[in-house]
C-alpha cells in the first residue's frame, strides 16, 4: 500500500517555492528559465505519482494509471538531467557554455529514457495487472541508475568547474546531492513509502534560497535591479555573443544633494525616477553604485526611443525646496569581444567618454577602451598615493589687477604626476577622487601645503594680497574640515586674511544649513570666500550671495558665447558690492573686452600659465604691460 502523505506536504512547499518565483521579476536569463522549467517538472512528478496511485481502483481504466506510471518514470530521469543543465547554465553567467555541452550532460538521460520507452510496453519497467496490482519489472531499477549516472556527473562537473562555481552553489549542490541520495536509497528499500518528492522538494527549496531567491538581485532602494544583477546580466550577453545596446542614465550631483537635503529626499528621487523608467515599458531597469541607472535592450528601435526620454527629473524636498536634477545618457552600441569590467568602467564613467552633458550616441571602440583602462589604473593608483601624499605638487595660477597693474594673487591648483602614468591633468584624477570620496582628503593636502608655501615666505617678496584655495562640497561636510584648518594655522602661522576658499556655483546653487554653517565659522575666524565658475549653475544671484561671498568669479564660458550675459552680470554684482573676477582671459580682445566692463582682476594664459611655486617669481616679475 503506497502512502503519498509525503508527496502532499511536498507539493505544499513546491507551491510556495513557486508562488515566490513568480511573484518577482526575473532575468531574461537561461538559469532562471531553468529553474522554471526544474519546478514544473518537480511538481507533475509528484502530481503524477499522486494520480497514479488514486486511479489503480476499478473505477477507473487501467490504461490511466500506467500513463501517469510512465510520466513519473520519465520525470524521475529528466529531472536530475535538469539540474546538470542549471548548473551549465549558471556557469554560462560568466564562462562559454556551448550546446555541446548541454547535449553531452543531457544525453545519458536521454538514453536510459529511451530504454525505458522502448521496454514500458513490454512490462520490463512495471506493469499492472486487470485487478490493479502493481509489479516491477526488470528494468524497474533504471531510474535510479539513471539518478546515479546524472549524480556522478554533477559531482564531476561540481570538482571541474570548483574555481569557477561560487561557495554558494557548490554547498548547494552538495547537500542536495547527499539528502537526494539518502531519500532515494530509503525508496529503494521500501518503495511504499515515496519519500523522494522530500528529496527533491528539499534540494529546490535550498537552491531556490541560496542560488535563485531574486530578492538578491533587486536593489532594496529603489526596487530596480542591483549591481550584482547587472554583471550577471552582460556576462551572459556577452559570453553568448549578443547584440546588445545600454543607454546610461546618470542623475549629476547626487552625492551633493544627499549632502544638502539627506538620505530620505534623495532615495526617494531614486526611486521615483527608477519607478518612471519602469513604467515607460523596460522591463531590465538596473541601478549600479550611487546615482547611475542602466536599462539593456537588444534592439536599436528601442535604443531610440529611450534616448528620447527628457534630461531633467524633479522632486520636491521635505524643506519645500525644488531639487531639480540632470540625466546624462549614452548609448554602448556594441559589446562584442569586450570584458565586463572595461564596460562597467566605461558605463560609470560618463565624463570620460564626452566632457559634456548633451544627448550622446557611440559605439565603443579601441580608444574608448584604453581610456577606461587608463582610468582604471587612475584609480587604482590615486588612493594610495592620496594616503602617503607622493606625487602631489602645487601649480599657481596669478591674478592681474588692471587698476593697480600688477599681479595681486594666486589661484593654488593641485597637480599629480605618477612615474608610469606621467602628468595627470586634473579633469581626469578629480573626478575619480569625488567618485572615491577621496575629495575631502585634497583639499586638506592642498590646505597644508599652500599653509607651509607661505609660512616659508614663498609669497612674502610678490605683493600678492592673498591666495586662493579651492574647497570641494564635500569638505563641507567632513565635521573635521573646521578643526583641520585650526590645527593647520597653528602649526604654520598663517594669517587667516591672506587666504580666500573658492566654492563652485554648482556646489552652492541649492543653498543649505550645511554649507552657510561651515562658511559662517570660518568666516569667524578670518578667512574669506570666492563664488568659482560663476554663470555655469541655476540658481539666482540674490540666492548665491545670501552666502559670505566677498569675491564672485565670473566663468570664462561666458567670454566665449555669452557676452551680453558677462555685462549684465558684472552690471549687478558691482552694485552688490563685491570684488569681481574674470577668469579665462586667453588674449588681448578678451582682456580689453573685460576692462571696458568695469572688472579689474583678470586670470588667464593671456596674463599667465599657472606654474610651480619655484618659478612663480619670474613669472610675476614679468607683469605685462597690458
Amino acid at each position: 500500500m503506497f502512502n503519498y502523505n509525503y508527496e502532499i506536504a511536498s507539493l505544499l512547499f513546491l507551491g510556495i517555492v513557486a508562488w515566490r518565483f513568480t511573484k518577482f521579476r526575473q532575468f531574461p536569463l537561461l538559469s532562471n528559465r531553468v529553474f522554471g522549467i526544474i519546478l514544473f517538472f518537480a511538481t507533475a512528478d509528484i502530481l503524477c505519482d499522486i494520480a497514479s496511485i488514486v486511479t489503480m481502483r476499478p473505477e477507473f481504466p487501467v490504461c490511466v494509471s500506467f500513463t501517469f506510471n510512465t510520466l513519473y518514470y520519465i520525470l524521475q530521469l529528466l529531472i536530475p538531467c535538469a539540474l546538470i543543465v542549471y548548473m551549465l547554465a549558471l556557469l554560462s553567467n560568466t564562462r562559454k557554455i556551448t550546446s555541446m555541452h548541454y547535449i553531452k550532460a543531457m544525453l545519458p538521460s536521454f538514453i536510459f529514457t529511451a530504454v525505458m520507452l522502448i521496454g514500458l510496453p513490454m512490462g520490463y519497467v512495471f506493469s499492472i495487472s486487470s485487478d490493479y496490482v502493481y509489479s516491477r519489472g526488470p528494468l524497474s531499477g533504471i531510474t535510479y541508475v539513471g539518478f546515479s549516472v546524472n549524480i556522478l556527473i554533477s559531482l564531476v562537473l561540481l570538482y571541474y568547474f570548483r574555481k569557477e562555481i561560487p561557495a554558494a552553489v557548490r554547498n548547494s549542490y552538495i547537500f542536495l546531492t547527499v539528502i537526494s541520495v539518502a531519500c532515494v536509497f530509503i525508496q529503494y528499500l521500501n518503495h511504499s513509502l515515496l519519500v523522494t518528492s522530500i528529496g527533491l522538494t528539499a534540494s529546490i527549496t535550498i537552491m531556490y534560497f541560496n542560488i535563485q531567491d531574486p530578492n538578491r538581485m533587486l536593489d532594496s532602494t529603489t526596487d530596480a535591479f542591483n549591481h550584482s544583477a547587472f554583471r550577471i546580466f552582460l556576462d551572459s550577453c556577452i559570453n553568448g555573443n549578443k547584440h546588445i545596446n545600454i543607454a546610461s542614465f546618470h542623475i549629476n550631483d547626487l552625492r551633493r544633494a544627499n549632502t544638502l537635503y539627506g538620505n530620505k529626499n534623495t532615495d526617494r528621487l531614486l526611486k521615483n525616477y527608477s519607478q518612471f523608467l519602469s513604467s515607460r515599458n523596460n522591463p531590465w531597469v538596473f541601478r549600479l553604485s550611487g546615482a547611475r541607472f542602466v536599462i539593456i535592450t537588444g534592439s536599436d528601435d528601442e535604443i531610440d526611443r529611450i534616448s528620447q526620454y527628457p534630461a531633467v527629473f524633479s522632486i520636491t524636498t521635505d524643506t519645500g525646496s525644488l531639487l531639480t536634477v540632470d540625466i546624462s545618457r549614452y548609448i554602448i552600441k556594441s559589446a562584442e569581444k569586450l570584458n565586463t569590467n572595461i564596460l562597467l568602467n566605461i558605463i560609470e564613467s560618463t565624463s570620460i567618454i564626452s566632457g559634456s552633458n548633451n544627448d550622446r550616441f557611440f559605439e565603443i571602440n579601441e580608444k574608448t577602451v584604453k581610456q577606461v583602462e587608463r582610468k582604471i589604473r587612475i584609480e587604482s593608483i590615486l588612493k594610495d598615493s592620496v594616503e602617503t601624499g607622493t606625487g602631489f605638487s602645487m601649480n599657481y595660477q596669478p591674478l592681474y589687477s588692471a587698476e593697480k597693474e600688477r599681479f595681486v594673487s594666486a589661484e593654488s591648483l593641485l597637480r599629480f604626476f605618477h612615474p608610469e602614468l606621467g602628468t595627470i591633468h586634473p579633469d581626469e584624477f578629480i573626478p575619480v577622487a569625488e567618485a572615491k570620496g577621496l575629495a575631502p582628503r585634497l583639499d586638506e593636502m592642498v590646505i597644508g601645503l599652500v599653509f607651509k608655501e607661505i609660512s616659508a615666505g614663498t609669497f612674502d617678496a610678490l605683493g600678492f594680497d592673498y591666495v586662493q584655495i579651492n574647497l570641494s562640497v564635500e569638505s563641507f561636510a567632513n565635521e573635521n574640515i573646521i578643526s583641520y584648518i585650526r590645527q593647520m594655522l597653528r602649526k604654520y602661522s598663517v594669517s587667516p586674511d591672506f587666504i580666500v576658499f573658492e566654492i563652485t556655483e554648482t556646489a552652492t546653487s541649492c543653498s543649505s544649513d550645511v554649507i552657510r554653517n561651515k562658511m559662517l565659522m570660518l568666516r569667524k575666524m578670518g578667512f574669506r570666500f570666492a563664488m568659482d565658475d560663476f554663470g555655469t549653475g541655476y540658481s539666482s544671484i540674490a540666492r548665491q550671495l545670501t552666502l559670505p561671498f566677498s569675491i564672485v568669479k565670473l566663468d570664462k564660458s561666458l567670454l566665449s558665447s555669452s557676452r551680453d550675459i558677462f555685462s549684465e552680470l558684472v552690471r549687478v554684482l558691482s552694485r552688490l558690492g563685491v570684488t569681481i573676477i574674470a577668469e579665462g582671459v586667453e588674449n588681448e580682445e578678451e582682456a580689453e573686452f573685460v576692462k571696458d566692463t568695469g572688472v579689474r582682476i583678470l586670470q588667464g594664459y593671456y596674463y599667465s600659465c599657472p606654474v610651480p611655486a619655484d618659478s612663480l617669481r619670474q613669472s610675476v616679475e614679468k607683469t605685462p604691460e597690458r
